[in-house]
């Protein structure tokens, strides 16, 4: 027998309030007591998915999610391309990235990507911090944030306990 996995487009959408758990007891459930809770192939209906999760996450106090309008965000990205970004704090973000390419502790560094994403990371900490420009240390405060996922620790070093964020933090400190 071969397994297929489906492609989104041909999954069939199914209403979340529609989807009931349930379980058939193949022995009889007693108590402690003895006394008979539930009789041999009994099937329990348990709450839909929808008021499962509604009850799990108001008992463990995860808030719901804010969902905010596509408009807000980009809203939220148009607003930090002012930002100044100097020439030098351009060129340390760019000799960031190229380190982490010549790390010796590195399979495989961060991409050029990373360096925009750095960038714009750094934009949006010096704009939450009221400032119109960007600063190496908004840059070295967003290093790890945006770098840790994207370098590949070589096998020598994840022998040896390294970790992504000791390679990031000793080429934030070399650099």
């Amino acid at each position: 027998m071969t397994t297929r996995i489906m492609p989104p487009s041909e999954l069939l959408p199914v209403p979340v309030d529609s989807l009931k758990l349930g379980m058939e007891l193949q022995t009889p459930l007693y108590d402690e007591g003895g006394n008979l809770l539930l009789a041999k192939h009994q099937v329990i209906d348990t709450p839909t998915l929808l008021h499962a999760l509604q009850l799990t996450r108001s008992s463990t106090g995860v808030p719901d999610p804010v969902l905010v309008p596509v408009a807000t965000l980009a809203d939220a990205a148009a607003a930090v391309q002012p930002i100044t970004l100097s020439q030098p704090v351009l060129d340390y973000i760019v000799r960031l990235i190229r380190a982490t390419r010549e790390s010796a502790d590195l399979a495989c560094g961060a991409s050029p990507r990373a360096a925009v994403l750095l960038a714009g990371a750094a934009r949006a900490r010096a704009a939450s911090a009221g400032r119109l420009h960007v600063s190496l240390d908004d840059v070295r405060a967003m290093a790890l944030d945006v770098l840790r996922h994207r370098v590949l620790l070589n096998f020598a070093a994840r022998a040896e306990g390294v970790t992504a964020d000791t390679v990031v933090s000793a080429l934030l400190t070399a650099g």
